[in-house]
């Protein structure tokens, strides 16, 4: 049990490096693109992502899976009234099929009337 928690730590650890050293993979890129924005004319404005604009992409997204887990969870339970709302049919066959014996002979009996050959 131990050895599984040092496994789990470490994979999470160079899941962890691994996710920070990709930023700077890209670095280039991002240098040629500040190059490339004083090519721009000076009337066309940059556009900057402020804490604000994120905290309304965030915000957005999180409304959209609320959504989502709304509609879902309305869907099923539809569904489950639909499918659970069958009528119960009633039979009328005998249930000595479904008794147990009580005694050694019945036992014997219902075993030899079951087992005939034909």
């Amino acid at each position: 049990m131990k050895n599984k928690k040092i496994i789990i730590f470490s994979i999470l650890l160079v899941g962890l490096i691994c996710l920070s050293v990709q930023s700077g993979w890209c670095v280039d890129a991002v240098q040629n693109a500040v190059q490339n924005t004083a090519a721009l004319p000076a009337d066309i404005p940059m556009k900057t992502d402020s804490m604000k604009s994120v905290f309304m992409k965030f915000a957005l997204t999180m409304v959209g899976v609320f959504v989502s887990l709304f509609v879902i969870w309305a869907g099923l339970n539809i569904f489950k009234k639909f499918t659970t709302k069958l009528p119960k049919e009633k039979t009328d066959r005998p249930t000595s099929d479904l008794d147990s014996p009580k005694t050694t002979d019945e036992a014997i009996v219902f075993f030899i009337n079951k087992n005939r050959l034909k």
